[in-house]
């Protein structure tokens, strides 16, 4: 070959340098673009700490969630190795540089961990890390995801420490049917350790001649997710350890989280109620071994109750009773304000959980009462539930009608509360208007019983979560706009169903909600 050069040759070699140098600023320039509209967009969130790293570790950007969760402000920190946000353990241990290394190589690392701010203080925080790269495949550096999960967990722990304490079998799982959380009263119920049930599906505790046909099951409640026991008007049956069958009795609860849908199921052993039922069939012509019977059942039941109440309520009672003397305590002593934030919001979260009880303790109660049913004028149980609410309508500028409403029949304290909580609610989520509208009347019949209503010009909702208005703690406003635990209109919808009828819901945003109900009619004589 010739030493000569090839002019030709030469051409395309800088034809080529000059498209990279080209290509090369173009990419500058889409890059600082690029950072200056993920500024504008991350910039401003408080709720959640956003930073990115260059490629050795060190703080290259800082928004204001990653200043109000750390500490720092972005001239103080950028620049500075990330490790400075790990406990000394943890930076011995080498785990800043094992995460990144991990992020490098995967692609992304997530995990939780305490993280150490400013002022020494730490908090437990979800951490997702990502590994940014140029568009030849080079590492850049890292972005970073922080969200504070102290209180999540807080609220995490005391739920689990609910279902523990609770007398009655408590299961949870996900939509695939696998088992995500058992208490102890299940371990003894099926003879299982709790590492022997976690992670497995459901039908391991179901007897074979049922396991085809309970995925069908399974996927139908989903389809429906509404609070109900489970093969209403048949027997069911849980499968022990050993191969026995234990005759069982199941409530199922949709709960809807950010990880994904599930089913709370309470799991009841009714061995002694079958064996009291076979009792009371040889027993049929002793009117008083009936009597017996049904007194034991309800001492039973009464029994059940104060449990629950007891149980669930003293620890918790224990723990607002120290949450007071520190409080007190505190009124002699100079706290910061981020301390004193720590100790409402921990008052707080055990208030709500004392409300959470209690409306879990009535819900049960109200599927558990014996109605007793006779004719009722529903005016005088209209205008009893208003009188109730006297303190909450005071200095309220409302506009009440009241049309003429039928004689129904049907339990008399059970349709009060019934009224109560609805017309509660109207007054609660009218709060906003000034006057406010309320309406209480009947719009006609269905399958002879009459259809009631209730109607508010309030802040009222989506009609696509309608469905959710008469689940168990589920919620359509947040706590800071109405208080609330989310139990009554469930409670609505069990005590109507038991009569007979049926709930449900109307309404739109800001233009107000009506909810419909029906009671059987009374013949009057």
């Amino acid at each position: 070959m010739s030493g000569k050069s090839n002019p030709h040759e030469n051409r395309i070699g800088t034809a080529a340098v000059g498209n990279e140098d080209a290509d090369r600023r173009q990419y500058s320039r889409d890059l600082r673009e690029g950072e200056q509209s993920l500024r504008l967009q991350v910039g401003g969130l408080r709720n959640v700490a956003i930073f990115t790293l260059d490629r050795s570790g060190r703080v290259a950007t800082w928004n204001a969630g990653a200043e109000r969760f750390k500490g720092y402000k972005a001239a103080e920190i950028i620049g500075k190795d990330f490790s400075c946000f790990y406990s000394a353990e943890d930076i011995a241990a080498s785990k800043p540089k094992r995460e990144l290394a991990i992020a490098e190589q995967e692609g992304c690392f997530e995990g939780d961990g305490l993280r150490i701010r400013k002022d020494g203080g730490s908090f437990l925080a979800n951490v997702i890390i990502t590994s940014l790269y140029d568009p030849n495949g080079q590492l850049i550096g890292f972005s970073n995801f922080v969200q504070n999960v102290t209180e999540r967990r807080k609220l995490s722990e005391q739920f689990r420490l609910a279902i523990e304490a609770a007398p009655t079998g408590m299961l949870m799982m996900d939509r695939a049917g696998r088992i995500v959380l058992v208490n102890t009263q299940v371990e003894k119920l099926f003879g299982y350790r709790r590492d022997e049930l976690l992670g497995q599906g459901i039908e391991k505790l179901v007897p074979k001649r049922f396991r085809e046909r309970h995925p069908e099951f399974r996927e139908s409640f989903f389809g429906d997710p509404t609070a109900r026991a489970m093969g209403s008007g048949r027997d069911l049956y849980g499968l022990h350890k050993d191969g026995s069958e234990v005759p069982i009795e199941i409530g199922l609860n949709p709960l809807q989280t950010s990880e994904g849908d599930f089913v709370l199921s309470s799991v009841v052993d009714i061995t002694e109620r079958k064996r009291a039922e076979m009792d009371l069939s040889r027993q049929s012509n002793d009117l008083q071994a009936i009597n017996r019977q049904l007194h034991a059942a309800n001492a039973e039941l009464q029994s059940f109750a104060y449990s629950v109440s007891h149980d669930l309520r003293a620890p918790l009672r224990h723990v607002q009773g120290y949450i007071e003397l520190l409080t007190r305590e505190c009124l002699t002593t100079q706290l910061s304000d981020k301390a004193r934030d720590h100790l409402l919001t921990i008052s707080e979260a055990s208030t709500e959980m004392a409300q959470l009880i209690d409306g879990l303790l009535t819900f049960s109660r109200m599927g558990q009462i014996e109605l007793q049913e006779s004719q009722v004028k529903l005016e005088g149980v209209v205008q009893d539930a208003i009188k109730g609410l006297e303190k909450e309508t005071q200095g309220r500028n409302i506009d009440w009608k009241i049309t003429p409403l039928p004689h129904v029949f049907g339990d008399p304290t059970a349709l009060k509360q019934v009224f109560a909580n609805l017309i509660g609610n109207a007054v609660k989520y009218s709060g906003p208007r000034n006057p406010a509208h309320i309406e209480i009347g009947c719009a006609g019949d269905e399958d002879g019983r009459a259809i009631l209503f209730v109607r508010d010009n309030g802040v009222g909702f989506d009609m696509q979560y309608a469905h959710k208005l008469f689940r168990v703690f589920q919620r359509l406003h947040r706590d800071a706009q109405f208080e609330g635990t989310g139990i009554g209109l469930a409670i609505v919808q069990r005590l109507v169903v038991r009569h007979g009828g049926r709930v449900w819901a109307e309404g739109a945003l800001n233009e107000g909600a009506t909810i419909y109900f029906t009671l059987p009619r009374a013949t009057v004589g």
